[in-house]
């Protein structure tokens, strides 16, 4: 059932994402204080996730630790540095980071009991790249989009 509805989900918010109209934007990068703030957020709630592990126990911790902090930062640092439009191009490709994360996931469980946490870790995140990829790929063919 948790499958279906985040399958759901994810069509849901690829399919509206999609919808929304952007036009090209000029490049600029984030200054050095916005990254820190990200930084500092990030690490803020991977702390949280830490001692709510040790206290309320690794569920608890787990859902902390999957909030999507970084994606909110990031959103919104974009919205005021940029402007929506970039802000609406860069939200289009989230619900394929989720499924990086889905990946990961799921080969990290079922191989560091195998292969132990350096490796198993390190073929989680090739399968989280080839998730994105895979996916990206999908997307583009759908839409007929160039590119990743």
């Amino acid at each position: 059932a948790s499958c279906f509805a985040f399958v759901a989900c994810f069509i849901i918010a690829t399919w509206y994402l999609e919808k929304i109209k952007v036009r090209d934007t000029s490049e600029s990068t984030l200054p050095i204080s916005q990254l820190l703030i990200q930084a500092v957020l990030a690490g803020m709630l991977t702390a949280l996730a830490v001692v709510l592990t040790n206290v309320m126990g690794p569920y608890i911790g787990g859902l902390i630790a999957s909030f999507p902090v970084i994606v909110t930062t990031s959103l919104i640092l974009l919205d005021k540095r940029r402007g929506k439009n970039f802000m609406y191009a860069t939200a289009r490709t989230v619900p394929f980071g989720s499924l990086g994360t889905l990946g990961f996931l799921i080969v990290f469980y079922k191989l560091v009991p195998v292969l132990g946490l350096g490796l198993g870790t390190v073929l989680a995140y090739f399968a989280s790249i080839a998730a994105v990829v895979i996916s990206l790929w999908v997307r583009n063919s759908i839409y007929g989009k160039k590119g990743l």
